[in-house]
């Protein structure tokens, strides 16, 4: 994500309830210009009535972008865009053309919400939609015939 981006309300953390907390969260929401750029942990708490409960804990990388491209270091090869998004996005991974990925795309409490292969076209691009998803912040994992793995967020805001 990059710093200048619209604050994103964060949403998906099970059992509902619950508060997320960390660098730049307040009231729910994440603050991308008060953080500056780096990795931030945020945390999705829940308490019960009886004290009893746990916590989920997820990274968001914020950057110092000079275009929507999430321009993240540890995934060079791999490109999330428009981000932040209404849920329809490309993914595009240029040098490896015409391979088949296999995508797994996790909400931020890290459970599974979709999976599948997703095939390459000679650009290197294939279009995900994820429009049907809440608002919130998304882990994207993409692994290739190689074993080579890539993770990257996507933000999907209000429709």
């Amino acid at each position: 994500m990059c710093k200048g981006q619209a604050p994103i309300k964060l949403s998906g953390g099970l059992p509902g309830g619950g508060r997320y907390s960390g660098p730049g969260v307040t009231d729910g929401v994440f603050y991308p210009d008060s953080t500056g750029s780096g990795t931030f942990t945020i945390t999705y708490s829940y308490y019960d009535s009886r004290g009893c409960g746990s916590t989920a804990q997820s990274d968001i990388d914020v950057s110092t972008c000079t275009s929507v491209e999430d321009k993240v270091a540890t995934a060079p090869e791999l490109l999330l865009y428009p981000n932040p998004s209404t849920g329809k996005f490309t993914l595009q991974a240029a040098s490896l053309n015409r391979q088949s990925l296999h995508v797994t795309v996790y909400s931020v409490d890290g459970r599974v919400v979709k999976q599948g292969i997703a095939p390459l076209n000679p650009a290197g691009k294939t279009e995900m939609d994820l429009s049907g998803f809440s608002t919130g912040i998304y882990h994207v994992q993409v692994s290739g015939k190689d074993g080579q793995v890539w993770r990257k967020n996507i933000a999907i805001v209000g429709k």
